[in-house]
């Protein structure tokens, strides 16, 4: 039955394409009562706690500030209770007094993080604000926004070639995050599984410093899950990528972290550079030697092998 359902209703549901087909059709079945997606939540939570986190602002102060001009006086209970997640019109209001929240809010990395296929041309227009208006003239591959940007210096640098993720996750901040993640969105429109490897190997690498921000770090989980199901969504790269998150998590937390020494070889005989260990590993696709068919055994080498 619901089947049917569904293939009569295909045309109204796929009205807003901003939504999956699974979110679309149980905006349609549920009466237009729908589950958020975990990146609008991921989105919601963050932008919440970057505003608490610049403030200090209490739960009432906050709700004073946003239900002072709004007919909805519980709208922060909800959000705090997670039945509504925050919306494009809360994050403006809040700009002024939070600099740099707005930004937060509408920064194109919670679009692709949402475990849903996208074309590329999707991938390039959702990273149109880091692209150079002068292109042809100018060195630099993209232009980054002074707001939410490192403020060291020698962790803001800026690539000279699009494809230059290594360049990106030395950045460390939450706009190269966005960026890394759509060079992985666009490889993996395009099915080219080993740039989407290498991709994949540097948005891993650039997640310590990510969950370092303190804004991110309450709800580094959901990014730790959104991640592995984007890696998933390749199998070359699922098979070819491993990940010591044991090592990401203390690489989070420890002091004597720098992300820019991140790819130091790992050796388990003198593990006193281990906080700099590189945390992703690389498969090799090695060629397999052809043995001959049918294999003769002798007594002599089965008793060698048991």
């Amino acid at each position: 039955m619901l089947l049917e359902v569904t293939r009569k209703k295909l045309p109204a549901i796929f009205r807003n394409r901003r939504l999956s087909f699974s979110e679309e059709l149980g905006k349609h079945l549920k009466g237009f009562e729908f589950d958020p997606g975990p990146w609008q939540r991921l989105r919601g939570d963050v932008w919440l706690s970057y505003v608490l986190t610049k403030t200090n602002w209490s739960w009432e102060e906050l709700k004073r500030r946003v239900g002072k001009d709004r007919s909805r006086s519980y709208l922060v209970d909800q959000w705090r209770k997670g039945e509504v997640t925050p919306g494009p019109g809360s994050a403006r209001k809040l700009e002024k007094e939070v600099p740099g929240s707005f930004e937060l809010f509408s920064n194109p990395a919670w679009w692709l993080l949402r475990d849903y296929p996208v074309s590329a041309r999707e991938v390039q227009k959702s990273i149109a604000s880091y692209i150079p208006k002068n292109k042809g003239f100018d060195f630099y591959a993209y232009q980054f926004p002074e707001l939410l940007s490192p403020t060291d210096k020698l962790q803001r640098k800026v690539p000279f070639h699009e494809d230059d993720s290594m360049m990106l996750y030395l950045r460390g901040d939450i706009h190269a995050f966005a960026l890394i993640l759509a060079l992985v969105r666009k490889a993996e429109a395009e099915r080219r599984d080993e740039m989407h490897m290498i991709h994949i190997a540097d948005l891993y690498r650039s997640l310590p410093t990510l969950g370092r921000l303190p804004y991110i770090r309450p709800h580094f989980h959901l990014v730790r899950q959104m991640v592995d199901a984007l890696r998933g969504r390749l199998l070359y790269t699922d098979l070819m990528v491993g990940v010591d998150w044991p090592l990401i998590a203390e690489q989070m937390v420890s002091d004597r972290f720098y992300h820019g020494y991140v790819r130091i070889p790992r050796d388990e005989m003198t593990p006193k550079n281990r906080i700099h260990c590189d945390p992703v590993t690389e498969g090799q696709i090695i060629p397999a030697e052809r043995i001959p068919w049918p294999i003769e055994d002798t007594d002599d080498e089965v008793q060698d092998y048991e």
